[in-house]
């Protein structure tokens, strides 16, 4: 009875552990990727579509001016939800501190209390929908592997 426990429990962890996504990478890591996948499809297009060395050159260097507009693209964004989101604070503070003007310091705390109480709930809802949705996910990759 034990072994089977102990079997199953391995069993489980090693699904477990096989099926959660890797760590995010960071920027440099993807970045080098993303150009070793580029010199590969540049290499395959030579290939196939057997392509001159002028032709490379001028394929190879529009393909440099894609990536250079998206990883242009991709800071102007962090800069943008940068600012949404200094916005977004200062706002908070602002609604704060006309909330404390208006409210006696007992009431403030206990709106305070309550606020903090909501947002428990809020992250613990999407605790459980965002488990459930993985454990939904799993159950369809098991049965499509089985079939």
């Amino acid at each position: 009875m034990k072994k089977i426990f102990v079997t199953l429990a391995l069993g489980l962890a090693t699904i477990t552990f096989a099926q959660q996504t890797p760590q995010k990478q960071n920027w440099e890591q993807r970045k080098a990727e993303m150009q070793q996948k580029q010199q590969e499809n540049l290499d395959k297009m030579q290939k196939d579509l057997n392509l001159s060395a002028d032709q490379v050159k001028k394929v190879k260097a529009l393909q440099d001016k894609r990536f250079a507009e998206m990883e242009s693209q991709r800071a102007a964004k962090m800069e943008q939800n940068k600012q949404k989101k200094q916005q977004k604070k200062t706002k908070k503070e602002a609604h704060e501190a006309e909330m404390k003007n208006i409210l006696t310091p007992e009431q403030f705390q206990k709106w305070e209390k309550q606020r903090d109480d909501k947002m428990k709930e809020r992250r613990e809802m999407m605790k459980e929908k965002r488990g459930n949705k993985d454990f939904k996910n799993r159950k369809m990759k098991m049965q499509t592997t089985e079939q």
